[in-house]
C-alpha cells in the first residue's frame, strides 16, 4: 500500500517532531534578535529633559512612576497613609496629570490598588507615549511583529499536522501518535497567540538607558558649592 504523500507514518512523525522543534527555535531566535535590536535603538538625537515620572518609568515601569507620584504627594501633604497602609486625600488636588490620577483614586486605597489604577490611566498612557515619541522605549511594534511571525509559523505546523491526521484517518491508518503531536502543536499555537496579545512591560531603549544613566550621574554628582551656602 502506498504511503500518503510518499512518506510513511513513522517518518512523518519524526519529521513533524523536527518541525515543532525548529519552529520553537526560530521563534526564540527571531524574538531575541528583534528584542536586542529594539533595545539597542538610539537615534542619537537630543531629547527634552524628561520629567521625574518619565525617569521613574524608565527605571522601573509604570509601577515605579506611580510609587514616585505617591511619595511626592505624601511628602507635600496632599496624601496621607494611615496605620493600615491605606492612602487617602489630605490636601489640595495637584496639577500634574499622573499625580491627579493617583490623588483622585486615593480614597482609603492601598498602594496595590493605586498602582493597578495608575497603570491603566490616561496620564500613564500619555507619559508612555511621550517616551515613545522620543525613542526612549524599545519598540513594542517590533516585538509584536516578531511574535506574529512566530504565531504564523506555529499555525502552519498545526495545519500541516491536521491535514495529515485527517488524511490518515480517511485511509484507516494508525494515527495515535500524530493525534498527540497535533494536540501539542495546538497548545503551542495557543501559547503563541496569547504571547502575541501581551507585549509585556516596556523596556528602555539604548537612548532611554543613556538618558537614565545621565540622570543618575547628575543625582549622584558633587553638590554645588552654592547649595552649601547660607
Amino acid at each position: 500500500m502506498d504511503d500518503p504523500w510518499g512518506i510513511s507514518g513513522p517518518d512523518f512523525v519524526v519529521l513533524y517532531i523536527a518541525l515543532l522543534g525548529a519552529v520553537l527555535l526560530v521563534r526564540a531566535v527571531v524574538s531575541g534578535v528583534v528584542g536586542s535590536r529594539a533595545l539597542r535603538a538610539d537615534t542619537g538625537r537630543p531629547v527634552p529633559q524628561p520629567t521625574v515620572y518619565q525617569l521613574a518609568f524608565l527605571a522601573g515601569g509604570p509601577d515605579r512612576a506611580v510609587d514616585a507620584a505617591i511619595a511626592a504627594l505624601v511628602d507635600r501633604g496632599q496624601l496621607r497613609v494611615n496605620s493600615y497602609k491605606q492612602v487617602s486625600q489630605a490636601g489640595a488636588r495637584p496639577s500634574e496629570p499622573l499625580e491627579q490620577a493617583v490623588y483622585d483614586m486615593a480614597q482609603l486605597s492601598t498602594t496595590t490598588t493605586l498602582r493597578a489604577y495608575g497603570r491603566q490611566s490616561a496620564a500613564m498612557r500619555a507619559l508612555e507615549e511621550g517616551l515613545d515619541q522620543h525613542g526612549l522605549l524599545a519598540s513594542a511594534a517590533a516585538k509584536r511583529q516578531a511574535r506574529t511571525i512566530g504565531l504564523l509559523l506555529q499555525l502552519a505546523v498545526l495545519a500541516l499536522g491536521l491535514v495529515r491526521l485527517l488524511n490518515g484517518i480517511s485511509l484507516g491508518r494508525p494515527v495515535g501518535i500524530l493525534v498527540f503531536l497535533v494536540l501539542v502543536a495546538a497548545v503551542l499555537a495557543i501559547v503563541a497567540a496569547v504571547r502575541r496579545s501581551k507585549t509585556g512591560p516596556r523596556q528602555p531603549s539604548a537612548a532611554g538607558n543613556r538618558v537614565l544613566g545621565q540622570a543618575r550621574s547628575a543625582a549622584s554628582g558633587p553638590v554645588p558649592a552654592g547649595m552649601l551656602a547660607g
